[in-house]
């Protein structure tokens, strides 16, 4: 589906909710789509989150991932989470990961799909 200038896209395989999106994102967009997954989170219980954002432009302004990464909800916190980036991007996500960890949230970043997987199912 088409949203605010991105796509987004969930699908649900076994035990692993799987977030896809691409387009230009920013704050904005953020939002919106880590609002539908805490959506899809609150109606199926999953504990299982695999984002792919390899296609997406994300560009977030540092106080942006500061503040973000602090408000995830208890049921984004209760999920495995693995974000699928590209390596450039590897600076923003190390800050990303390192705060929403601190902030209870279990998430790391990838730059491969596999190693993403294989971490969810470890």
């Amino acid at each position: 589906m088409l949203f605010s200038g991105f796509k987004f896209k969930s699908e649900i395989k076994g035990d692993v909710l799987h977030i896809t999106y691409s387009g230009k994102i920013r704050k904005k967009q953020m939002e919106e789509i880590m609002n539908k997954i805490y959506l899809i989170l609150h109606k199926d219980e999953l504990k299982k989150i695999l984002i792919d954002s390899l296609k997406a432009d994300v560009h977030l302004e540092l106080k942006e991932i500061m503040e973000m990464a602090k408000v995830h909800p208890p049921v984004f916190k209760r999920a495995k989470t693995a974000v699928i980036e590209k390596p450039k991007k590897a600076a923003q996500y190390n800050l990303y990961e390192t705060v929403s960890t601190n902030h209870g949230v279990n998430m790391r970043f990838f730059n491969d799909l596999k190693e993403g997987e294989d971490w969810l199912a470890s």
